[in-house]
């Protein structure tokens, strides 16, 4: 076994890129990414890049890969006030000496750029996709959920990583018991003059802005979180237009028309995006169009507050609208995604079933 280790090369990206898709190539259940967006992370003109550094890395095993991971150096990134690097884009074969020779690896340049302390698995940031899939999958996954095979877990624990944040996506059944519950909160909101209103497609660009104000300043504390210019933001979210229908984004304002939060709703689109297979291709949107989309099922995937206004309730009349919004479009199933395990947001779940669990892993170098 060899690693071979490159920024800039148009060949070993691509192998870098396919073997993804060979780890998975028998899963029936995995979403394939989409090949452009995985080519536009690891493009050096990505605005990630600068405030830090990065390097990928192959494991070579009789001509062909068996691992690879990115190694990226945010010099904004501390974990208790260690200079922390990332480790993402981890996909292996069922082979820890592999995974041992490839985490090394990224390991040492990371503790070359100067990082005392690693995550993984990030992808550059918490504003993309990071943690692992742990334990038994207990539900198909949806977009943009954590997916990996088993193992992976085990592969980091066994090179020193040890589990430092735990997140769970919850499954709600009864919109009508979210709504009693939150209904008081959402007479509050009200009578404090806010308003929620659908965000404006034919205002995007504008209403980006917008979004990308409140989650700054809502999530500026949150565990993980490193600064992001809009023009990243931008770049992350324009490619969710087409996916967004109108009322999938409901923006929270006051009287005069300040924003003060925002939810992110989707329809699970898991079916239609699978026979895309990772690609942007007019004859893979036919697919998309064409393929039909849950008709129950709504991910609800982000919820953002202004800072000081939770007396408002602000929140909780976001999860008001969410489900009045499922009720009315016939979905009989919300997913609440990906909160971490000390996020208030899972207070507004009630007791919900566990859909699914995840792990994000650190060590220090």
């Amino acid at each position: 076994m060899i690693v071979e280790e490159f920024v800039v090369n148009d060949r070993k990206c691509a192998a870098f890129v396919d073997f993804g898709f060979e780890i998975y190539k028998n899963d029936t259940r995995w979403i394939p990414p989409f090949r452009k967006s995985i080519y536009e992370l690891l493009d050096v003109k990505n605005p990630v890049y600068h405030n830090g550094r990065f390097k990928n890395f192959l494991v070579i095993s009789d001509n062909a890969v068996i691992a690879r991971c990115t190694a990226f150096f945010n010099q904004l990134a501390f974990h208790n006030d260690k200079q922390t690097g990332f480790i993402g884009l981890f996909e292996a074969v069922h082979d820890l000496e592999a995974a041992s020779i490839l985490l090394d690896a990224a390991i040492e340049y990371l503790r070359e750029q100067g990082a005392a302390y690693v995550w993984g698995p990030v992808n550059f940031s918490t504003w993309e996709n990071y943690r692992f899939l742990t334990g038994e999958a207990k539900h198909a996954p949806f977009y943009g959920e954590p997916y990996n095979p088993p193992y992976y877990p085990e592969m980091f624990a066994a090179n020193g990583f040890k589990k430092i944040k735990t997140y769970y996506s919850h499954l709600i059944t009864d919109n009508q018991q979210v709504l009693h519950s939150e209904q008081i909160h959402r007479e509050r909101f009200d009578k404090n003059n806010y308003t929620i209103r659908p965000i404006q497609l034919g205002r995007f660009e504008h209403e980006l802005h917008i979004l990308y104000g409140i989650s700054a300043s809502a999530f500026r504390f949150n565990f993980g979180y490193t600064e992001k210019s809009f023009a990243g933001f931008r770049a992350q979210y324009i490619k969710l237009r087409p996916f967004i229908e109108k009322e999938n984004i409901l923006i929270a304002e006051d009287a005069h028309g300040t924003p003060a939060g925002y939810a992110f709703t989707f329809r699970d689109n898991a079916d239609a995006i699978r026979r895309m297979n990772g690609s942007l291709d007019i004859f893979s949107k036919i697919k998309f169009i064409v393929t039909p989309k849950s008709p129950d099922t709504l991910i609800f995937k982000t919820i953002a507050v202004a800072p000081g206004l939770r007396k408002v309730r602000v929140g909780a009349a976001l999860v008001y609208a969410v489900h009045e919004y499922a009720v009315r479009n016939g979905f009989a199933r919300v997913i609440h995604a990906l909160m971490s395990e000390d996020n208030l947001s899972r207070s507004f779940s009630g007791l919900p079933e566990i859909y699914n669990e995840y792990g994000l892993y650190g060590k220090e170098i």
